[in-house]
């Protein structure tokens, strides 16, 4: 897994490229990914209207977070990328 450490104004931003996981899609679209062993989703909107074989097998997410109190992860973007 690779990432970035940006410094930002009151703590670090962090980016990791993660393996998407799972892709449902329903009333609301979200993506499932992997990040430090755990398993995560996120609201998705599925604009190209890629499959679920197609966002699993050739793109990544993208997530950029802080860290916070308690253990705790703030996410401030992400994006889906080939």
């Amino acid at each position: 897994m690779k990432f970035l450490v940006i410094e930002g104004r009151s703590s670090k931003e962090i980016i990791k490229k993660c393996e998407i996981t799972n892709f449902i899609s329903g009333r609301n679209d979200r993506i499932s990914y992997k990040l430090e062993n755990q398993n995560y989703d996120i609201s998705y909107d599925n604009e190209m209207h890629l499959t679920r074989e197609e966002l699993i097998k050739n793109y990544k997410i993208y997530i950029n977070y802080s860290d916070s109190w308690f253990n705790t992860k703030v996410i401030n973007s992400y994006w889906v990328e080939k």
